[in-house]
């Protein structure tokens, strides 16, 4: 599982994971809000993401209280790239702050012949 920490530093977002999730299939993908973000808004695909939501997702992200889940597909085969854009509430209450992040699912590569 991959839990992603998303903290605001009074112009940004700042990801725990640098804004580069790496995750195998299977995994479930969680967003917490952190330093100075008082609630996770929405976590979407982006437009030019190279792959689709219905190939990616077991469980596409959705609201969970103030956190965002979503569970990656069973995939197997090769490397796939999904570009989100993360929409957050900060604690002053009124800014939308958005950051476009990317999720890497890495070929789970057996050994062995």
């Amino acid at each position: 599982m991959a839990t992603i920490k998303v903290d605001y530093n009074g112009t940004k977002l700042v990801l725990s994971d640098h804004g580069l999730t790496k995750a195998k299939g299977n995994d479930p993908i969680h967003w917490q809000p952190g330093k100075d973000v008082k609630k996770i808004q929405a976590v979407t695909k982006k437009h030019d993401s190279p792959s689709s939501t219905d190939e990616f997702w077991a469980d596409a992200p959705h609201e969970n209280g103030v956190n965002f889940k979503g569970k990656i597909a069973n995939i197997r085969e090769g490397d796939w790239k999904y570009d989100i854009t993360a929409t957050v509430k900060t604690d002053d209450g009124h800014k939308d702050v958005t950051e476009d992040p990317r999720i890497q699912v890495e070929a789970d590569v057996e050994s062995g012949a």
